[in-house]
């Protein structure tokens, strides 16, 4: 169903509520009128919801509730967004890549032209439109100049909710929440930390190293300080770059191994075995050690897959395959079915993938 005609039929939904005196009903009650009156369709779309569980209190963000099947304001709110024309997101971003400027809009007149991003700290563009993502791991950067060094940022990640270990530790007396990032070779503070502490150490501003972002593009650093840190019983003196606000401050891997954040349970620097005649080749490997080579590679027992409490099954629609690759990805999928990888359904399913 279109949107405007979702939103049409949900304004007659509600006018044949109050008409017949059940827009005051429980939401459970509301809900079942709803999905009998809007039919089959929105009921089987109805079954593909998932639902957010309880979100307890964090700092100044009071607590959610629970979403559940029973809300008709949560049931009405993931119809409205199922109705919602979906983007071709591929699509879209070629067709920004490959704009054309007009005459009418003069480079130096646009809006943004000068002015500094809050996101990533580059020129001439608002952070609502900054391409770059938010600094996930820093190298060192071999190739860099200069007395202090440089360092790189490697990877980076977009989603700074999710995936990253956060530690509240005390640096010179105050609590800062440092990313502990295993593939970091600095400490970073950011300059709102950095003005937060309770005794600031001196920050010495005559020493700068360079940091770069994955796109090359440089990053404000402002000095280097030397603080406190404590944890579990642990005091040390460690180093850290002060970079310009709105950065993440991170620990490294180093400082991280030894207040005890990781720990390095192996380190495994290049395995080749040899002969006295020289290295074995790959056949004389899988000769002299055919039993590491044969079968699947299960692993002894089972894994069990634990679901959320409540969670509804979905399914999802099949992928397009390319012409060029269906009798390749036919033959995998019977490799896969012939090894007992994956078991061919022979029926609908409640649960379903993308393949």
């Amino acid at each position: 169903m279109e949107l405007f005609m979702w939103e049409r039929f949900l304004e007659r939904f509600r006018w044949c509520l109050a008409a017949v005196g059940e827009d005051g009903s429980e939401d459970k009650k509301k809900v079942a009128i709803l999905l009998t009156v809007a039919g089959a369709e929105a009921q089987e779309v109805f079954r593909t919801f998932t639902y957010e569980p309880a979100k307890a209190a964090v700092g100044n963000q009071p607590a959610v509730p629970a979403e559940t099947a029973e809300q008709f304001n949560t049931v009405v709110r993931k119809l409205t967004e199922f109705c919602v024309p979906r983007k071709n997101v591929i699509y879209e971003r070629y067709v920004f890549h490959t704009r054309v400027q007009g005459e009418a809009h003069k480079f130096r007149e646009c809006p943004a032209w000068g002015a500094t991003c809050d996101k990533c700290g580059g020129r001439n563009h608002y952070a609502s439109k900054c391409l770059t993502r938010r600094v996930q791991v820093v190298g060192a950067d071999n190739d860099s100049t200069g007395d202090e060094g440089g360092f790189f940022v490697s990877a980076i990640h977009n989603n700074t909710q999710q995936c990253e270990w956060i530690a509240l530790l005390t640096v010179c007396g105050s609590l800062v929440p440092l990313k502990v990032d295993s593939g970091a070779q600095v400490n970073i503070l950011s300059l709102s930390n950095y003005e937060g502490l309770a005794s600031k150490p001196k920050l010495l501003t005559e020493r700068r190293p360079k940091l770069k972002t994955y796109s090359e593009e440089n990053i404000e650093t402002l000095g280097i300080c030397i603080a406190t840190v404590n944890h579990m019983g642990k005091k040390l003196r460690l180093q850290f770059v002060v970079v310009s606000k709105g950065r993440q401050s991170l620990i490294g891997a180093s400082d991280s191994e030894r207040l005890g954040l990781v720990t390095r349970e192996c380190g495994v620097r290049k395995v080749c075995t040899v002969k006295e005649n020289g290295v074995l080749t790959s056949a004389e490997i899988k000769k002299e050690y055919p039993d590491i080579f044969k079968g699947l590679g299960c692993l002894e027992g089972t894994c069990k897959i634990h679901l959320r409490q409540n969670d509804a099954p979905s399914v999802y629609p099949a992928r397009k395959v390319p012409q060029s690759q269906k009798q390749k990805l036919k033959k995998e999928l019977d490799r896969l079915v012939q090894t007992e990888v994956l078991v061919k359904a022979e029926r609908p399913t409640d649960w379903g993938c993308h393949w």
